[in-house]
């Protein structure tokens, strides 16, 4: 089970990197780091279980079965 926090990021993502990009050697000197536009946002899911992507996590390996 898990905990979820209601937390509140201050800066926000956008506040940071405003501040941050300008400091990195490969930002573009003629940017300008307060135009940063919010484009969108993509979920990170948990993967599933080993066994429902991993046929070899099944237990049916061909190591297992070894004929006598």
């Amino acid at each position: 089970m898990a905990i979820i926090y209601d937390a509140v990021l201050n800066p926000t993502k956008q506040e940071f990197l405003s501040a941050w990009l300008p400091k990195q050697s490969w930002f573009p000197l003629e940017a300008d780091a307060a135009d940063l536009a919010y484009l969108g946002a993509y979920p990170l899911m948990t993967p599933p279980a080993p066994s429902a992507w991993n046929p070899t996590c099944s237990g049916s390996t061909a190591a297992s079965s070894t004929s006598r």
